[in-house]
């Protein structure tokens, strides 16, 4: 059975806050995670929390970018290294 704690409640971590941070990302890709924290009135760790183990976003060349490889990147990856093989 779960109970539930005492305190106050997470305001930086609602689904609100997520989509604020998910939307500042997909605006500005070099956005940095002070800047973010700035702009969602939230700490410096809440926000390198919310980008990197929530909404899976990691650091690529100063660059935001999701940290996942669809099967379409997987393949062209293959496409290219076979022709450059095959050169």
């Amino acid at each position: 059975m779960h109970t539930e704690r005492s305190g106050r409640l997470s305001t930086s971590t609602t689904d609100e806050k997520l989509e604020e941070s998910r939307a500042i990302i997909l605006t500005d890709r070099r956005v940095t995670i002070e800047e973010m924290a700035l702009q969602l009135c939230i700490s410096h760790g809440t926000a390198y929390s919310l980008v990197h183990d929530i909404l899976g976003f990691h650091n690529v060349a100063a660059r935001l970018v999701p940290r996942h490889v669809t099967e379409e990147h997987k393949r062209n990856r293959q496409q290219i290294c076979s022709s450059l093989l095959e050169r």
